[in-house]
């Protein structure tokens, strides 16, 4: 089951659930938070009192129920930049059946890489107990999660190293796209090889980035500039960056793209441009579902999110329950070759 963030009109809710056990209780409505949150302020016999109540007039629906002899809600917490990329909506669900098969459930929401929005999903989910918390593809300094969330609070992070994750996190092998790029086309006999990346606050696409000068550099090809476009993660930019291309004197011919909007970008450019597809131009994608439905097929790299889903939650419960985490280790991106 996934809870999506819904903002104040939950929140009333559940203050307005918190008076009623206190008035029950005969205690404030801090007292009543404090004791379901497990705060050392509040003396045993009331804290046990408190949460009888809380039992008893179903609180379950609000996070308690299985939870509160073993102090747990059942809930991890999931922020994501952008739930409808391709990509993102298919690593929630597989998140959300690896957390279903162990017993939890997962409560959602969508950044689209604001900070303050992230910021204040994540300190919504803490005020709604969640027992853990996965972060995937978070973009900038999260200084709150040092300053504003408890300490040994189980984090695990997808696709970008967050410094205050204890339990580490995982990710794709971003770098080996660009390497794998390179040797892929080079066997195809192309020479001037070009990429689109999104911003490199987005860790994966400076890794695939640095990956792709790298394999260049491997086989002794030159890395134009003019070829290497870096630009926000969206279908209008890899349209502009591949149209700047094909307007210099000498035209690359290939192109890796890293994402599947910079993929479609590239492709609707082709079409533009009138250009027959790997015989002007070749194009390699990326988490494209429909690549083997072109005419002619596409060559495509695929984020493998099921494994990435299940490493993640395997990680995030073995921190909420005390077990030592898996050994940390990165994804391949297998690439899926055109026509198969």
């Amino acid at each position: 089951m996934i809870r999506i963030a819904t903002g104040v009109r939950r929140r009333r809710i559940l203050q307005i659930t918190l008076k009623s056990i206190a008035e029950r209780a005969g205690v404030s409505y801090q007292t009543v938070w404090r004791a379901l949150h497990g705060e050392g302020r509040v003396s045993p016999q009331t804290q046990e009192r408190i949460r009888e109540i809380a039992k008893e007039m179903n609180y379950r629906t609000n996070r308690f129920a299985a939870g509160l002899r073993t102090n747990r809600s059942g809930i991890v917490g999931l922020v994501v930049l952008d739930v409808s990329n391709a990509f993102t909506g298919a690593l929630t669900r597989a998140i959300e059946f690896e957390a279903r098969a162990r017993g939890y459930s997962v409560f959602l929401a969508n950044s689209d890489g604001d900070i303050e929005r992230e910021r204040d999903a994540v300190l919504d989910m803490i005020e709604r107990r969640i027992d853990g918390l996965i972060i995937s593809g978070a973009q900038m300094s999260q200084s709150y999660l040092f300053t504003e969330l408890p300490k040994e609070f189980p984090i695990v992070w997808i696709n970008k190293p967050i410094a205050r994750a204890g339990l580490g996190g995982v990710g794709s092998r971003n770098f080996d796209v660009g390497l794998q790029a390179v040797d892929y086309f080079a066997k195809r006999g192309h020479q001037r090889i070009g990429g689109i990346f999104g911003p490199f606050a987005n860790k994966p696409f400076e890794a695939r980035h640095e990956g792709l000068v790298e394999g260049l550099a491997r086989h002794g090809l030159d890395s134009n500039p003019d070829w290497l476009k870096v630009g926000e993660n969206t279908i209008a930019f890899a349209h502009q960056a591949f149209m700047e291309m094909w307007q210099g004197e000498q035209k690359p011919q290939a192109v890796l793209t890293t994402s599947y909007r910079l993929t479609e970008g590239v492709l609707t450019a082709v079409q533009e441009l009138g250009l027959k597809r790997n015989e002007d131009v070749e194009v390699l994608g990326f988490d494209i579902q429909y690549a083997e439905f072109l005419q002619p097929p596409m060559a495509v790299f695929r984020q493998q999110y099921g494994e990435i889903a299940r490493r993640a939650v395997e990680r995030l419960v073995a921190g909420i329950e005390g077990h030592a985490a898996p050994e940390a280790s990165d994804v391949a991106v297998p690439l899926q070759s055109a026509g198969r």
